[in-house]
């Protein structure tokens, strides 16, 4: 595998560039007309480039040239021409035909038209002096201008050595005593690498440290440099009697209890801004993970990040909260069920605790409940489906995953049936990851459901592709894979300020089990005759108790079915919503449960009204005919 300095070398060769050169126009929209004088660099360009370009392509940045002059610019215009006529830069990954971003850095028509034009005309300087572009002072950006009410620093100062490999680590810090006397709320939060040259990228969050686990010095990861501010055992039998968690330090800090704050990589700041009223908790007994990246720039470097709080000065209206998406899963085709009795957290059912014993002790540890993706493989298909039990509002989306994943997409299947696609990734590149932020907060009310689907490619295909000779576990490690399709989002009837609200009350819509016979309607659609009435289930994830237990009992009760499309055959799920505009035959992942005759059990959240429906989050047959009446 390529080192991560050469991978990132190459990719800004041939597309950085471009996001300076193609973002350039952004200001610009208008494309020069016949006969007007072509652009040139010192009265067009050069202000363009000080406003889009320079912020990476300067001194001190991970970048292999900068651009702060003519001379700089001019020697890179044939792989800008490249760039921009292929469409590979500037880097954002979102395919333009779903879903609207605050911060979609794409280039449009204009903007290339006029690019174009320049580089066509032999990209003229232009009259006057050379123009000098300064570089801006990259401090903190919050947009009224005030400093961070509160600046941490990354507990270690880390040593990078000029050359190898380092793989992705985090470190830990407890929060600052002023916020350890009760919960807070952030406004805004910026991460800031003290080396951005070898800073490859970066994330903060927040993580609850469990008893019998303090911070001390460790090694980063096995072989790895000793630093402070790693998660050591102090107690095992606390520990063990206290936490699902097998008693090593790493494995202490549950993903469940992770609210994650902000990303750094190239070309983005490390700022964000949450929506008027909202805001993320820091609770009192919370600490900070820094996950980092370096990338070896040659010659020994040193770095320590910083991070900026600004606070609410009071409970904003609504909790920002971050979710995964995925309590039930389909792989390949297959869903995956649980075993009996456990406790999954929302958004946790891909990673549980499973009974163990620990030191004589009995405990749990973690295991990864979706199969290895196996060696070759070339199509590994996951969707993840999430149930929505009360409204909601989703504010950003987040895909994550490593080197073999290859697209991700996030999908809505609303209370009468319909789907949008409110993101998708077809080219997911593990150095360009995005927060996409929604230009107006989606509504998604009771009784939706959400899905992410994604593909895999663990082959030699895969460029990037650590080993293709062994099967991949589920873990943190970038030579490991993650399936996580996260989101902001808040609940509509959960308020922070004061107002009264409802949280004590069951759900909007209720998540249930219904067993009866599968038929499809004249117009298509699927139903469920003959039906049980609905049994409710507080089990967020399929599992082998309810699926075994589910028997049908012919009754009188008759749904409609939405979200079938992962449980239907092919033909259907194509025509679902935009399925057909990014899945083949090859690429759908579904169960086909569905059948028409057959008997099932399905379940779902339910969604009343005069022909009562369920959206679908699991289904499977069971025994019993289902003759024609």
């Amino acid at each position: 595998m390529h080192s991560p300095l050469a991978r990132l070398i190459a990719i800004t060769l041939i597309a950085l560039l471009a996001v300076c050169a193609a973002r350039a126009g952004a200001e610009r929209n208008e494309q020069p007309a016949a006969g007007d004088a072509p652009p040139t660099f010192n009265n067009d360009i050069a202000p363009i480039v000080g406003r889009h370009c320079v912020n990476c392509h300067r001194p001190g940045r991970p970048v292999p040239m900068t651009l702060r002059s003519y001379a700089e610019v001019r020697p890179w215009l044939a792989r800008i021409r490249v760039a921009i006529e292929t469409g590979r830069m500037p880097p954002w990954s979102a395919d333009p035909r779903f879903g609207h971003f605050s911060n979609d850095a794409s280039l449009n028509a204009a903007d290339r038209q006029r690019l174009l034009a320049w580089i066509d005309a032999g990209a003229p300087a232009g009259a006057g002096p050379p123009v000098v572009i300064a570089a801006p002072d990259h401090a903190w950006t919050h947009p009224s201008g005030r400093p961070p009410d509160l600046v941490v620093e990354l507990p270690a100062r880390i040593g990078i050595p000029a050359s190898g490999q380092w793989p992705t680590f985090n470190l830990y810090s407890a929060l600052p005593d002023s916020l350890r006397q009760g919960d807070h709320f952030v406004e805004a939060v910026q991460l800031l690498p003290g080396n951005s040259r070898v800073t490859h990228h970066s994330s903060l969050s927040t993580r609850v440290l469990p008893p019998g686990v303090s911070l001390g010095r460790a090694h980063a990861w096995p072989g790895g440099p000793l630093l402070d501010g790693l998660p050591v055992v102090a107690s095992p039998a606390a520990l063990t009697a206290a936490t699902p968690q097998a008693p090593t330090g790493a494995a202490a800090f549950s993903s469940a209890g992770t609210a994650h704050l902000t990303y750094y990589f190239p070309g983005n700041d490390g700022f964000v801004l949450f929506p008027s009223g909202a805001g993320k908790r820091l609770p009192a007994s919370a600490h900070l993970e820094w996950s980092l990246h370096y990338a070896p720039s040659g010659t020994p470097q040193e770095d320590r990040h910083t991070a900026g709080l600004w606070l609410h000065a009071s409970p904003p209206s609504h909790e920002v909260i971050t979710l995964r998406v995925g309590d039930f899963h389909i792989v390949n085709g297959r869903e995956v069920v649980l075993p009996a009795g456990l406790v999954t957290n929302p958004g946790h059912a891909a990673i549980v605790d499973v009974p163990d014993t620990c030191a004589g002790r009995p405990c749990s540890r973690p295991q990864a409940m979706l199969p290895r993706i196996p060696p070759g493989a070339t199509n590994w298909r996951i969707t993840g489906i999430t149930p929505v039990l009360d409204d909601l509002t989703v504010y950003s989306l987040s895909p994550h995953g490593h080197l073999r994943l290859q697209d991700m997409t996030y999908v809505v299947t609303y209370p009468d049936g319909r789907e949008e696609t409110a993101l998708r990734v077809p080219r997911y590149d593990f150095d360009w990851q995005f927060v996409y932020r929604l230009a107006e907060p989606m509504r998604v009310p009771a009784g939706s459901t959400l899905k992410v689907i994604a593909h895999y490619d663990n082959s030699g295909a895969n460029r990037v592709n650590p080993d293709a000779t062994r099967p991949v576990d589920w873990s943190e490690q970038s030579t490991d894979e993650m399936f996580n399709g996260f989101i902001d989002l808040s609940i509509d009837r959960h308020h922070l300020d004061g107002r009264e609200d409802d949280r004590t009350e069951p759900p909007a819509s209720p998540l249930v089990i219904v067993t009866g016979c599968a038929s499809r309607e004249r117009d298509g659609r699927w139903v469920l005759d003959r039906a049980t009435s609905p049994a409710r289930s507080t089990v967020v994830h399929a599992d082998a108790l309810e699926v075994a237990s589910a028997r049908r009992t012919p009754d009188e009760n008759r749904y409609r079915l939405h979200g079938t499309a992962d449980f239907a055959p092919v033909v259907d799920l194509l025509a679902a919503g935009d399925r057909a505009a990014f899945t083949t035959t090859a690429t759908a992942n579904t169960t086909r449960v569905l059948e028409p005759g057959r008997s099932v059990g399905v379940k779902g959240v339910l969604v009343g009204g005069a022909e009562p429906a369920i959206n679908l989050v699991s289904a499977w047959p069971v025994a019993g005919a289902c003759d024609a009446r």
